[in-house]
């Protein structure tokens, strides 16, 4: 699952995150409220979620580790580092 390059988007304050089948979407203007929809093969699977049910949410949908789990949805919030792991494990530059 985690060897397809992964996608980031932002448009309007909200991010994107789509590897193979995961998409991931997270709202910065609601950055207090901390929620994440989690989709697989394009149907939600947690919608509007804390960040722990976000994980679990991603463990059961195919993301293989917490640490990946972790990377994709920090991702999401921007961190850069989390970002180049992730394009690093799928051989992206």
């Amino acid at each position: 699952m985690l060897t397809h390059p992964p996608s980031f988007e932002t448009r309007r304050g909200v991010t994107t995150v789509t590897r193979g089948r995961l998409q991931i979407i997270y709202d910065r203007r609601a950055v207090e409220s901390r929620r994440w929809d989690v989709y697989f093969d394009g149907k939600l699977v947690a919608g509007q979620v804390t960040m722990d049910d976000a994980h679990w949410a991603l463990l059961t949908s195919g993301v293989t580790t917490m640490p990946d789990a972790v990377d994709l949805l920090n991702a999401a919030m921007g961190c850069q580092n989390a970002r180049r792991r992730l394009k690093r494990q799928s051989g992206g530059q």
